[in-house]
């Protein structure tokens, strides 16, 4: 019965593990001169 519950857990592990690894990234964020933008021109 040990099976039944060991192999699934070990496919999420494995899965997780791989796309940590593996996966997409997002972009970086490019960042203007500050951290908060100026106030409108008008």
């Amino acid at each position: 019965k040990g099976a039944l519950l060991a192999w699934p857990f070990a496919a999420l592990v494995l899965h997780l593990g791989l796309m940590a690894l593996f996966g997409p990234r997002d972009p970086e964020p490019e960042f203007s001169d500050g951290p908060y933008q100026g106030p409108p021109a008008a």
